[in-house]
């Protein structure tokens, strides 16, 4: 029994009625309200927090979406600001070959060798080609059988089989010789086909990739290039289609086949390239074209010369290759940022040795062969191989800041 005047009787008595059940007593008029589990005044400051496991999932979950879009935050602000803290290595390879197509004939299958040898030690990242892919006139359908017996049969070696990137030449929009003719011949049709007729329609075809993976082809496309999250745009190349340059091959009578010349604007693919070349945010920037805005072997292009060499100047385009001359050159003007690459001996090699220099010849070559490109860092690297493959035959290599 609780006595009287003993300080801990109405605790007691709370105990003794919590067990029984029954609450006879008042609460005490206490102001400080006793916690009868701890005999320690309840006062909340002293109380933990009490959470669900569920409840801490969710914090957690808040906690790291937030520390992700901060990351996120930070790489936007390297890649779309350009901030150069972040310093990315790289290594870009690939082949440059161009006015091939002839069933593995002149010459085509010994420079495709060639291509092989070197590709199986060096290992290029995809293909370039500068145009005139299938002669005389290039394909007549989809299912024109020159696509495997110039394309697919010829370069089957398991070193080549990596992505080929194309853009139409004159004889791939159905030029044939001479190219003033004033009547169009008709195609050379195989049974099976369907649609036959000559046009650069069937080679910007999809379908041709259910037939090889590796063709792409387009007349005008940029190809970006040693880009990732953490790193901004590196290089970017830009594919264009020239031959609406020449006013020559709109008067020709195959300039009116499906898809050819005469649909075609030369002044809107300026305008589309310098909007590209103005926009890019790479680095390095390098222009494909099947025509040479300069070379030995003819005068220069005019219409090229206008339109196009201000643009490669302006926009510090630091390498232009091409095809078209059936041969293999190098020009560059000192003081001026663009090197001029001729890459056009894929086969047949007919024109007589080039002597005249029409400004900033580097180096000339009458054979046939191909080219072979590697970007790394601040360099690139162009060489050129003969059909040995093994053998380089020229050298160029320059720097990105070099021509400034």
């Amino acid at each position: 029994m609780p006595t009287p005047n003993d300080p801990d009787a109405d605790q007691r008595r709370l105990l003794d009625d919590a067990e029984s059940g029954t609450f006879p007593h008042q609460p005490s008029q206490d102001p400080q309200t006793f916690n009868i589990a701890t005999e320690k005044p309840a006062d909340s400051s002293f109380a933990p927090l009490q959470l669900t496991p569920d409840a801490w999932a969710r914090i957690a979950l808040w906690a790291l979406i937030v520390l992700s879009l901060l990351g996120l935050g930070i790489v936007a602000a390297f890649v779309f600001l350009d901030i150069d803290y972040i310093t990315p290595d790289y290594n870009i390879k690939f082949l440059v070959v161009g006015d091939w197509g002839r069933e593995g004939n002149s010459n085509q299958t010994a420079v495709a060798d060639a291509m092989a040898r070197l590709s199986q030690k060096w290992e290029p990242d995809f293909i370039i080609s500068t145009g005139d892919n299938f002669y005389e006139s290039g394909l007549t359908s989809v299912e024109d059988p020159q696509f495997s017996q110039s394309f697919s049969d010829v370069y089957k070696d398991k070193s080549l089989q990596v992505q080929w990137h194309a853009i139409l030449g004159n004889h791939d929009y159905g030029e044939t010789y001479p190219w003033n003719e004033t009547s169009s011949l008709p195609p050379q049709c195989s049974s099976g086909q369907s649609d036959c007729y000559y046009s650069p329609l069937h080679q910007l075809d999809i379908r041709l990739t259910e037939r090889d993976w590796r063709w792409h082809c387009e007349r005008f496309f940029t190809l970006p290039l040693a880009r990732s999250m953490f790193t901004p745009l590196q290089i970017e190349i830009f594919f264009i289609d020239t031959n609406p340059a020449l006013p020559e091959y709109h008067e020709a009578a195959w300039a009116e086949r499906p898809g050819g010349i005469a649909e075609q604007s030369w002044a809107s693919q300026v305008r589309e390239l310098e909007y590209r070349l103005s926009s890019s945010r790479a680095r390095w920037k390098i222009v494909v074209g099947h025509h040479p805005v300069r070379n030995n072997r003819m005068a220069p292009i005019p219409s090229l010369m206008q339109d196009l060499e201000p643009l490669l100047r302006k926009y510090y385009v630091r390498a232009y290759f091409s095809g078209h001359e059936h041969c293999l050159e190098h020009l560059h003007v000192p003081g001026e940022p663009t090197h001029y690459f001729v890459s056009g001996g894929g086969s047949l090699t007919d024109y007589p040795t080039m002597l005249t220099d029409y400004g900033g010849s580097q180096w000339q070559h009458q054979g046939s062969g191909f080219a072979a490109v590697e970007l790394e860092d601040d360099e690139i690297e162009v060489k050129f191989y003969g059909v040995e493959g093994d053998k380089r035959i020229y050298k160029s290599e320059f720097s990105f800041d070099e021509d400034r």
